[in-house]
This record gives structure tokens, C-alpha cells and sequence, in this order.
């Protein structure tokens, strides 16, 4: 079993990381 960690945020490339930041700052800023 993967840990908390791991399900909530899975390893990825540091390119699919870049896009993964950017899409929770849009969901932030789309919720504030």
C-alpha cells in the first residue's frame, strides 16, 4: 500500500510536477 503522501500526490517528471503546481494555483485562486 502507497502511503498518504503517495496517493495524494504521486511521483512524476519534473515537467508533469510544473503542470501539476500550476493547476492547483488556478484551482486556489478559482475557489478564493
Amino acid at each position: 500500500m502507497a502511503s498518504k503522501g503517495d496517493v495524494r500526490v504521486p511521483p512524476l517528471p519534473s515537467g508533469e510536477q510544473t503542470v501539476w503546481v500550476d493547476v492547483s494555483a488556478l484551482l486556489q485562486e478559482a475557489c478564493s
